[in-house]
Formats: C-alpha cells, sequence, structure tokens
C-alpha cells in the first residue's frame, strides 16, 4: 500500500497520540510535539518525505519520535498491562473450531497503540470490547481455504502483530499443531520495541515458544520492509508453505507483491486501507493472497510458469529480494545459485568498515555527497572484492574490468574501496578534496590510480563507459565494463544517447548498476522529473534489465553472475537507500550534499560499529 497526503495529517495526530501514551512528562512532551511538526512541516514543504511504502513512511517517524524521546521502549507498561488483561479475557474463553479460533485473534487486532485515524485505545475498553466484538462476523472469509493449506502444509510461517493480541494468537497456533509439529512453525517477532509490535524477547516471555520456534525479522520495522529484513526470514518467506500475517501492516506489505500463500487476519482500523479492500473501518478479515496476487509484484521468484510473453512484460520486472530479469533463464539462476556464506559475511564485514571510511573522510574535509555514497557502497564493494578482475599494482593493466562512476560525487564510495583494494595507501582518505591530493571532489583518472575515466558532469560516464566497450570489441578483449549511474542521471539526455548505442552494438559486455535512491539534491527524483516507469524504459531501448534490492548482496552477487545476454547490454536496476546504514540519515534529502559534523560523525560511527 502507497504513502498518500492522508497519511501525512493522520501521523500528526499520531505524534500528539505518542506523547500523551507513552508517559512523557509535560515538558519533554510539548518540546517532542513541536519539534516533530516543525520537521513534518518542514520537509512537507521541500517535497522530500514521503517513502512510498507506507510502512517505512511510519516506521521512519516513529523511530525519529523515539530518539527524541530517548527511551528505547516508551510503551513497556503499556504493552505490559495488556498482555495482562488479554490472559485474564483468554482464560475465560474456550473458541472450539478453526473460524472461533481466527475470529479470536482477528478480535485481539484490536489492541493497538498506533491510533490510526476513528481508532483509538484504551485498555479499559479491551474487555468490553471483546465481548461485544467477538460475536461480529467476518467480512471475508477464506476459512476453507486455511483449512485445506494448514492440512497439508509441511512448515507455517506465522507473523504475530501486537502485545496483548499475540495471547489471543495462541488458540489458533495451538490449532496449526495439530497439522503441523511445532518443530516446523516458525512465529517471527520483531528485533526491537516500536510502539506495540511484538518483539522476539516478547514472545519468548510469554511463553508462546511452546507453540513453535521463536525466529527474528531481524528489523522492527513496520511490515516487511525488504531493505532491513534478516537472511533467515527472507528464506522463510520464499519456503513457508504457509504464510499466516496479523494485522495492518502486514497486508500493507505484503499485498504489493504475489504471493499466493498468505493468508491475512485483521480488523480493518484504516479508512484508506479499507478503501483499497472495499470495505469500510471495522471489517473483521480472513482473506486469502490468491484475492490480489495477480495484481503484485513478484517478491520470489521461482522461475515457474514464466513463458516468454510474460517474461518480457515490465510487470515481470518487480522489486524483489532475489534477482529478478526479463528472462526465464535469469529467474532460475537467480533462485538456484548458492552463495557461500562466509563470502557473504566478509562482504557485509567490508561494506560496513567503507561506510565508516565514507563518513569519516567527508566529514574530515567539511564538504562532499555522503548519501549517494552509502547508497552505492553495497554494489561497490561487491565489484571490488567478489567480481571484479584488476591489478592494484598494476592501475592500467590492458586486461583488467573497467568501472566508470558516472555518478561521480559518490566518490568517496569508490575512494575507499580503491585505498582497500591496495591501489594507494589509506591514509590517503585523510586528505579528501584538500589541495595537492589525489582525491579530488569527483573522479580524476589523471590523479587517482584506480579511476578508469574522470567523471562529475552528470551523463556523460555512461557514454565513456560504452566508448570503453565498443574498444574491447574492436581489440578482441574479453574484458567487462561495469558502470554507475544514479536516478537523478537518468533525466539527462546523453544518457539515453548512450543507452542507444550500446544496444545497436550489441554491447554485452556492458553492465550498468542503476543506484536508484529515489532522491537527488532537490528532493524526491519523483517530483523533481519523474523517471518512471524506468525499466520499461530500458526494456524499449533494447537492454536487458535486472531488478533487485541494492542492499543485498546476494541479490548483488546474482547480478554480478548472470551470464552475459547473446546480444544485449545489461542494466541492474538496484533499489537503494539514501543514507543507507546510518538511521537518521536514511531517505534524508539533505545528506545528499552536506558533511555531518562532529557530533553527528560520533552518532553514526556508533550505529556502523
Amino acid at each position: 500500500m502507497k504513502t498518500r497526503l492522508e497519511c501525512a495529517n493522520c501521523f500528526t495526530r499520531q505524534i500528539e497520540n505518542f506523547v500523551k501514551l507513552a508517559g512523557i512528562d509535560k515538558t519533554q512532551a510539548e518540546i517532542i510535539e513541536s519539534e516533530m511538526k516543525k520537521y513534518v512541516e518542514r520537509r512537507l514543504k521541500k517535497g522530500a518525505w514521503l517513502p512510498e511504502d507506507v510502512n517505512m513512511f511510519t516506521t521512519f517517524w516513529y523511530r525519529e519520535l523515539y530518539d527524541l524521546a530517548g527511551n528505547p521502549d516508551p510503551y513497556r507498561e503499556m504493552k505490559e498491562q495488556a498482555n495482562e488483561v488479554a490472559l485474564k479475557i483468554a482464560g475465560r474463553i474456550s473458541p472450539k473450531n478453526l473460524r472461533e479460533r481466527a475470529m479470536t485473534a482477528i478480535v485481539g487486532n484490536t489492541i493497538d497503540f498506533s491510533a490510526c485515524q476513528g481508532h483509538e485505545y484504551d485498555i479499559n475498553e479491551i474487555v468490553p470490547t471483546f465481548e461485544r466484538l467477538s460475536s461480529e462476523d467476518f467480512a471475508i472469509c477464506d476459512i476453507e481455504e486455511l483449512d485445506l493449506a494448514l492440512r497439508s502444509a509441511n512448515t507455517v510461517l506465522y507473523l504475530p502483530d501486537n502485545n496483548g493480541e499475540i495471547v489471543f494468537d495462541c488458540f489458533l497456533l495451538e490449532h496449526i499443531n495439530e497439522f503441523v509439529p511445532k518443530e516446523r512453525v516458525f512465529i517471527a517477532g520483531k528485533s526491537s520495541p516500536l510502539v506495540s509490535d511484538v518483539t522476539v524477547d516478547e514472545l519468548r516471555q510469554l511463553g508462546i515458544d511452546r507453540y513453535g520456534k521463536l525466529i527474528s525479522t531481524g528489523t522492527n520495522s513496520f511490515g516487511i520492509n525488504p531493505y532491513e529484513v534478516s537472511d533467515e526470514f527472507k528464506e522463510l518467506l520464499r519456503t513457508a508453505d504457509v504464510i499466516i500475517a496479523k494485522g495492518q501492516a502486514y497486508y500493507e506489505s505484503i499485498s504489493n507483491y504475489n504471493f499466493r500463500n498468505v493468508f491475512h487476519l485483521l480488523r480493518i482500523k484504516c479508512p484508506l486501507l479499507g478503501e483499497s479492500i472495499g470495505l469500510p473501518a471495522g471489517s473483521n478479515v480472513l482473506m486469502s493472497s490468491e484475492r490480489y496476487a495477480k495484481q503484485g509484484m513478484p517478491y520470489f521468484d521461482t522461475g515457474e510458469g514464466a513463458d516468454e510473453e510474460s517474461s518480457n512484460n515490465v510487470n515481470n520486472v518487480g522489486r524483489t529480494l532475489h534477482v529478478h530479469a526479463n528472462s526465464n533463464k535469469a529467474a532460475d539462476t537467480a533462485i538456484a545459485s548458492g552463495i557461500d556464506a562466509e563470502l557473504l559475511t566478509r562482504l557485509k564485514g567490508t561494506a560496513q568498515e567503507l561506510r565508516r571510511e565514507i563518513l569519516t573522510m567527508i566529514t574530515r574535509a567539511g564538504s562532499g555527497h555522503p548519501g549517494g555514497s552509502l547508497s552505492a557502497i553495497d554494489i561497490i564493494t561487491a565489484l571490488y572484492f567478489y567480481k571484479m578482475r584488476y591489478k592494484a599494482e598494476e592501475p592500467h593493466w590492458s586486461e583488467r574490468d573497467r568501472f566508470v562512476l558516472s555518478k561521480g560525487h559518490a566518490c568517496p564510495a569508490l575512494y575507499a574501496a580503491l585505498a582497500r583494494a591496495g591501489f594507494f595507501d589509506q591514509a590517503a582518505l585523510a586528505h579528501l578534496r584538500c589541495p595537492d591530493s589525489i582525491l579530488s571532489g569527483h573522479p580524476d583518472m589523471n590523479k587517482t590510480p584506480g579511476i578508469d575515466m574522470t567523471t562529475g558532469s552528470l551523463g556523460m560516464g555512461l557514454a565513456a563507459a560504452v566508448g570503453m566497450a565498443i574498444a574491447g570489441v574492436i581489440d578482441k578483449k574479453d574484458y567487462h565494463v561495469y558502470a554507475m549511474i544514479g536516478d537523478g542521471e537518468c533525466q539527462e539526455g546523453n544518457i539515453w544517447e548512450a543507452a542507444m548505442a550500446a544496444a545497436h552494438y550489441k554491447l554485452t559486455r556492458l553492465r550498468v548498476f542503476l543506484d536508484l535512491n529515489g532522491l537527488q539534491i532537490d528532493g524526491c527524483t519523483r517530483d523533481v522529473m519523474n523517471i518512471e516507469p524506468i525499466a520499461d524504459k530500458w526494456l524499449a531501448f533494447g537492454w536487458r534489465v535486472l531488478e533487485v534490492n541494492g542492499h543485498d548482496f546476494r541479490d548483488i552477487i546474482n547480478a554480478l553472475d548472470e551470464p552475459d545476454d547473446r546480444e544485449k547490454p545489461t542494466i541492474v536496476i538496484a533499489h537503494t537507500v539514501k543514507g543507507k546504514g546510518v538511521s537518521f540519515m536514511e531517505n534524508v534529502v539533505d545528506f545528499h550534499g552536506k558533511a555531518l559534523t562532529e557530533e553527528e560523525l560520533d552518532k553514526a560511527l556508533k550505529e556502523l560499529a
């Protein structure tokens, strides 16, 4: 579900609820309320505040509120009280069959501290509310489909929602165990507190592990944030026979995709969500994802059932956790390829270290472009420490793979990687942008060992990469040319001239990464000049299109290992986050070209430790 303007209006009301429900003293509450409202208004004016996914939007703001409050779990007492009241109610009821147990779980979904418009939480109303709603019926009820799925399932992934509510889920979990033993039932809690969402530690404290194995989603994000969830959670999303998802946030996330094995249990509290389903607020829903699967994007592509026509349709190119391409073969490879766990650990560790070096050198310089450097560094890490062929001691080796950073302002990411790879001494990083330094504010091939092309004027780098690829064909060399362009850069006309030339000359050894972080210096790319549908455009220009999560090394490696197309150059559309890795920088346009203060650097380095 996409963010709408009404979501921002609703959130300003939630700020007031936060300071009231979280038990924050009056003086601090006034400060938080004032600062957050000013922050919202300021970003509204800049037009750079809205993540497209409503759960990313809500998560971002609540994290900001938690930071301002200086309390990692301001709702702790409320959650404990909700669990106590729920346990008392649960001791007095005994739902018998699947239908009654599912309804009990849905009624429990009314326990929610993050008040949507028209939904207010009051602990004193839990008992009468539960008694009143238990006699209601379903507005949508796919109970037969759920029953059949559970009877044939080998593994079940259960996605609970809130504290208090989880107590009523136990009746449904008990029913699931009649068909699937607890060793094959996985119950996913959040990694840390955020409002009333139940964490994996809270699940353990409540004894929920008697129904299945407890796992962490790897994040405290509402719903499913594909950029933050853990590898274990991703794998279960891909392999579980049945997924039962509680609450609005999971519906808002999952319904964007074409899952066919998910059952949603929720009570509609948000009128906008109800509008998307076609039901009023207050409706009880038990719905199979089969109802919307054909409308969503692929989340995982198994390569099954795809024909040539559908594989060339841009709707088959979605934001995925695994590489997804406009060819069946590429999709099969993405799922089938085994990637060494040690390699993933090493690459993640290297990228984390390079993030620290990027921010440190920019802060020392007092200027630079940290946001786009952080969105690009995972891809650059995979290129230099997994894929590319080069000799650091011989930068101009004729057989080397070439890399052109067309979005040259992100050069701190490239400099950090080149220093780590041994092209020059790492001590040089301390002199970024200094007079007589080998590290300029944009890449300079005449100054810096390892730089294959001077860039900085946006739109020029791709043309240079095309020229290098043509030279490789003429010279009968087998090197690859890699390039990285930005999404704002795709507003430049010469990008498309170069794209047309690359397809015309069938430069199959050219592979370009598009760093699609959604922001540029003036705000949101879609507001400055919308480039969507971007996959359609590259397909129309005769390129093979892969689409990946630009912060998931499995995706990046799969995209790099995908064999060259026989006739087309390849564009890898990498969905990234500007400022990735530092909470207060992520999706903040101000950090496009602003150095961190010493205080901000200290905070960032602690997060990256």
